[in-house]
């Protein structure tokens, strides 16, 4: 009886340690955890990945239930359709979480100070578990993130600025293996958004993808974090 009882508590320890990792993204026999990112493996941060804008509106909904707040440069861009497949990755200091995600605690069931939401468009096709065990450099990948200048000084009003109304400033660094595409309405001093591809190696956004953005910056869901 004591043999069996012992044997039924080792499983449930084995059990508890297998969703100890998997809920830290630890677990994936013979890849490193890397959260897609060079240095992700570190443990400053958390990086949880949603395919859909569902999934990443449900994360930021339960954060701020919990009094969490969001940095001013987080956007969703909501585009649906053929040309990319977005994705969403919230980003958390763990240091500003005033309590650590495991077991009996949800990843967003915690209140976190300066929550980052990363908008990312994939023109490969690749899923999220693999992802996180790989890098964005390995796709074709394009990081939007939003102009925060401009946006208070327009009152997040984009209606009617099309494409052919942006002018680009490529800016590279990192001696020449990384580039920014600085876009700005004609006139004006503030970039409307930064778009970063994983690699230099990426051609340079099409006019298409530009309006595809600009119509499909969420500014409700940015309103909502900033409140």
């Amino acid at each position: 009886m004591k043999k069996q009882i012992s044997k039924i508590i080792s499983v449930a320890l084995v059990c508890v340690i297998m969703l100890a990792l998997t809920s830290c993204g630890g677990i994936n026999i013979g890849k490193m955890y890397t959260g897609g990112f060079e240095g992700g493996q570190r443990i400053e941060y958390n990086y949880y990945w949603v395919e859909t804008y569902e999934e990443c509106m449900e994360g930021i909904e339960r954060l701020k239930s919990h009094g969490s707040t969001f940095t001013d440069s987080s956007v969703i861009v909501s585009y649906e359709g053929p040309m990319f497949d977005m994705k969403y990755c919230i980003k958390i200091y763990r240091r500003n979480a005033d309590k650590e995600a495991g077991i009996f605690v949800n990843r967003y069931d915690r209140q976190v100070k300066d929550v980052e939401v990363l908008s990312f468009a994939f023109f490969d096709d690749v899923k999220i578990d693999d992802l996180l065990y790989s890098y964005t450099y390995k796709y074709k990948v394009y990081q939007i993130i939003l102009g925060a200048d401009y946006a208070a000084k327009c009152d997040l009003n984009y209606t009617g600025i099309t494409a052919d109304m942006l002018e680009c400033t490529e800016n590279v660094y990192n001696g020449g293996y990384d580039m920014r595409y600085e876009y700005r309405v004609n006139g004006e001093d503030d970039n409307i958004f930064i778009i970063q591809p994983s690699s230099y190696k990426h051609d340079k956004p099409s006019s298409e993808m530009l309006q595809n953005i600009i119509d499909s910056i969420d500014v409700d869901s940015y309103n909502y974090m900033q409140q």
